[in-house]
């Protein structure tokens, strides 16, 4: 994850100089899709990431929590790439068929159209190809476009992860661990992780390693924990840099080794997403005891470094005294960074901080504003928090709030075509 660069201004309306930064395509599209009417739901461009298919970069099934994926490819790229797969996939290419429905499916350089997607998947999917088969698995896992159907989830899922497909057999070992759509099983599951992992997995390495650690369907190893534990981090899990560190400073499962401990520390503090990844460890409670001010702590870290979703998790801990006081003032400052970068959830807590006058001076204007860009994305609580505006908003403040929409519109495509004019320098 790269590091987000903060953006330092008081309020959209009195200045637009952020707009110049890199990190304003964040919000650029989704601005664009706002119009001085009644903002209509659209696909939240802003923070759904795509993906090549062949990466299959799903790990879990789509729900509260899950993290956006990251959009490999430049926006100016975008035509070109897709009239490539259109073009291949036409002639019968499994991969390009595969990578075409992803398009469709996250709206991705083409509008968002789940049927289309559908038959894209299916094409490729009858081909065996495990792209295809995964992303056949993967709508019907999450309900995209289709009814949501775990039985037939795994049926997909089986079927690729039989042709070697990764992402397939890790969601099959998850659901298999877990007792979605089929009966709990660590054997089963034990057995798809080890074949995404011995892939260069780093979560599946993650899970095995989580296995040995406790001893949870296979016999209790610290060793092979640690060794688990090592892979996952070196193929890019994040949670994992936790417990190499914890090895090398307690000395379990590997020599005890200090100047090691160090460094996987430093390395864990100045990662953004690591910070996070840690914080959310002591923030569950799941694997390690639960410890809010060491949560705060890490989600401190990754904000700082910049992590629009650490900044977001950090102001809803001050703003619910969760291992610190309750501090509006701190929370609204942390949602309007994170909010800024395109995070719908930390945008519906700014609207409605400045709904309640929670840290910020009651506006009405600015809380329809947060709350229309939330909305844009299909937060729900956005909708509640417009819904509750609109009887107590008058005429003029509505109209003040879409004026100063459409101005933030109109500075995000002024600054988008002075960066491409840039680009062509």
């Amino acid at each position: 994850m790269h590091t987000l660069a903060f953006l330092h201004f008081e309020r959209f309306s009195e200045s637009f100089s952020f707009l110049r930064s890199p990190k304003m395509w964040l919000l650029v599209g989704l601005l664009l899709s706002i119009s001085i009417v009644p903002p209509q739901r659209v696909l939240a461009q802003a923070k759904a990431k795509g993906t090549d298919a062949a990466q299959e970069a799903v790990p879990e099934s789509e729900g509260e929590g899950a993290l956006p994926r990251e959009n490999t490819q430049r926006f100016e790229d975008l035509p070109s790439i897709v009239e490539f797969n259109k073009k291949e996939a036409a002639k019968g290419d499994a991969k390009a068929q595969a990578d075409l429905g992803v398009m469709y499916l996250f709206g991705n350089g083409v509008p968002a159209d789940a049927a289309e997607a559908m038959t894209w998947f299916k094409k490729s999917a009858e081909k065996h190809h495990p792209a295809g088969l995964y992303w056949m698995g993967y709508v019907y896992d999450n309900g995209r476009g289709v009814a949501k159907d775990l039985k037939q989830a795994r049926e997909w899922y089986e079927k690729g992860a039989e042709v070697g497909s990764i992402g397939a057999q890790f969601r099959l070992g998850s659901m298999f661990s877990k007792g979605e759509g089929v009966a709990k099983d660590l054997k089963e599951a034990f057995k798809w992780f080890q074949k995404a992992a011995a892939q260069g997995n780093g979560l599946s390495c993650y899970q095995i390693a989580s296995m040995h650690r406790t001893g949870n369907g296979v016999e209790k190893n610290p060793t092979e924990a640690f060794n688990y534990f090592l892979k996952a981090a070196e193929n890019g899990d994040m949670k994992a840099h936790y417990w190499v560190w914890r090895a090398f400073e307690s000395g379990e499962g590997t020599a005890k080794d200090p100047a090691k401990a160090e460094e996987w520390l430093k390395k864990s503090e100045a990662n953004d997403f690591i910070g996070y990844q840690i914080g959310q460890l002591y923030f569950a409670g799941d694997e390690i005891p639960q410890n809010y001010p060491e949560a705060l702590k890490w989600y401190k870290k990754g904000a700082e470094n910049g992590f629009f979703v650490a900044q977001y998790k950090l102001g809803t801990m001050y703003y619910q005294g969760k291992g610190v006081p309750v501090n509006f003032e701190e929370a609204a400052s942390w949602f309007r960074k994170s909010g800024e970068q395109g995070d719908r959830n930390a945008q519906t807590y700014l609207g409605l901080c400045y709904f309640k006058g929670n840290g910020v001076k009651k506006d009405y204007v600015e809380s329809y504003k947060w709350g229309s860009l939330a909305d844009a994305q299909g937060d729900r609580q956005a909708k509640t928090l417009l819904t509750a505006l609109a009887k107590v908003m008058t005429d003029q403040q509505v109209v003040d709030a879409k004026k100063s929409l459409a101005d933030m519109a109109a500075a995000a495509a002024a600054a988008k075509k002075e960066l491409e004019d840039e680009g062509k320098k």
